[in-house]
């Protein structure tokens, strides 16, 4: 954890005045006694110390002795997909699947699978879609987007919307 350079500087202070009034007065010195030699207000003291003297702990940390898991366990992966929505997701990519085999040409489903990515591949650009297929770029756009005028046809308002977002998110 990174403490703050103005609050390592304040609390260097903080240890320096407290060993000098040590010394000086024999005992340890209190907050008040400290923010008075520094000039500083009790409050600020206070704060600096509580914010500094903070345990930390290790995510690595056992729960429980002999249990196994650690602390870092039970903290959720935010970046984790829920069961609902990769089932939502699968269940988007076969309907997507079944709609370029029935609604589409061969030469429009190779466009459409390569541009988005569908099977093991990445999307590719219409630079290299052109290429491979040996037609130009423009004429790939046009096809892919007459592909995708004729999937938009076929679906109801409810099935674009869960495609539309999908295919935009993996392109």
């Amino acid at each position: 954890i990174r403490v703050p350079v103005q609050a390592a500087a304040k609390m260097k202070l903080i240890r320096q005045a407290t060993v000098l009034l040590k010394e000086e007065m024999g005992h340890l010195p209190t907050e008040k006694e400290i923010a008075k030699y520094l000039e500083m207000s009790e409050r600020s003291v206070r704060s600096t110390i509580t914010s500094v003297n903070t345990s930390l702990i290790s995510m690595n940390a056992e729960i429980k002795e002999g249990d196994g898991g650690t602390i870092g366990d039970l903290l959720p992966d935010t970046k984790a997909k829920s069961p609902e929505d990769l089932l939502e997701e699968k269940n988007v990519i076969e309907l997507l699947k079944d709609m370029l085999d029935m609604q589409l040409n061969e030469r429009e489903r190779v466009i459409i699978r390569m541009r988005y990515g569908f099977g093991d591949d990445k999307p590719k650009t219409l630079e290299e879609v052109s290429s491979i297929i040996g037609r130009t770029r423009e004429r790939v756009r046009q096809i892919q987007h007459q592909a995708l005028k004729k999937l938009k046809l076929k679906f109801t308002d409810a099935d674009l919307g869960s495609l539309t977002s999908f295919a935009y998110s993996n392109n």
